[in-house]
């Protein structure tokens, strides 16, 4: 792990909330970016190049990356990878109540 994991795991850890529950055993072990885009690699490159989540994802640890999947992650009716998260494509705005007008 980088020392900046490190350090963020020890903050998230020692939040009171998390303190008080299950969340107090999670560890972040990598966080995967992209690097700038170059001459060479105009879309960059993923940094690490292979990581997984290893309680889901074992199948894929020797080979693929988040990013190969969670890339493909976008909210309905969108057509540009963009969030990185499948929990949007199912989130939908809260109904406005109707407004009820009195004469």
């Amino acid at each position: 792990m980088t020392d900046a994991t490190i350090r963020l795991n020890s903050q998230y850890q020692a939040a009171p909330q998390v303190q008080a529950s299950e969340f107090k055993y999670y560890q972040l072990i990598t966080t995967q970016w992209s690097t700038p885009p170059n001459p060479g690699s105009p879309s960059g490159q993923l940094t690490p190049e292979i990581s997984a989540n290893v309680t889901m994802e074992s199948y894929i640890q020797p080979s693929s990356s988040c990013n190969n999947c969670h890339s493909m992650a976008m909210p309905n009716n969108n057509l540009h990878k963009s969030d990185f998260s499948y929990l949007f494509k199912f989130a939908k705005s809260p109904t406005a109540p109707a407004i009820q007008h009195k004469e």
